[in-house]
């Protein structure tokens, strides 16, 4: 792609590479995180899919501002975006997030999002942590997440996750 960006296709069955067979690190490094398979998938191919989560665009992240500030531009309704890390710029169906994730397992679960902890960091976690009992931000968190969250803790590399589940238990 265009100034070093990579897209890449998110279904239920893996991570698609879109029309390059050559990953980089960076997207080395989401498959791990997000424990999923890494394929390639031609342009072809990735226009009729119609099985897919969202799309990622990764990127430097100066230019997915240039990117994203052109998209918002253009105004349309049929997806979403949003940044996930300044390196990853998120394109989802409206309606399609962690909080309605979230709502799904609880109803699953029988349990109601009010007695629900969860902990963010970016703004991908902002739906999720506003509609939760006890929201909690990372402390290397998006501005706008911190202001948001109930409870902050130490960064991720720092056991901020650690930190919140003990500070819960010990309530």
């Amino acid at each position: 792609m265009d100034q070093g960006l990579e897209l890449a296709a998110i279904s239920y069955d893996g991570l698609y590479l879109v029309g390059k067979e050559t990953p980089s690190a960076m997207m080395e490094a989401e498959a791990r995180i997000t424990f999923s398979d890494l394929s390639f998938l031609p342009v072809d191919h990735f226009i009729s899919q119609d099985d897919l989560n969202k799309c990622i665009l990764l990127g430097e992240s100066a230019v997915l501002d240039q990117v994203q500030a052109q998209a918002e531009q253009i105004n349309f309704s049929v997806v979403n975006l949003i940044r996930s890390q300044a390196s990853i710029l998120e394109f989802c169906l409206p309606g399609i997030n962690k909080a309605q994730g979230l709502a799904k397992l609880c109803r699953t679960l029988g349990i109601q999002l009010e007695e629900v902890m969860a902990v963010g960091d970016q703004l991908n976690d902002y739906e999720m942590l506003a509609e939760v009992g006890l929201s909690v931000a990372m402390g290397q968190s998006h501005p706008q997440i911190l202001a948001l969250a109930d409870k902050v803790v130490a960064s991720n590399e720092a056991g901020g996750v650690a930190q919140a589940i003990y500070e819960l238990l010990d309530k």
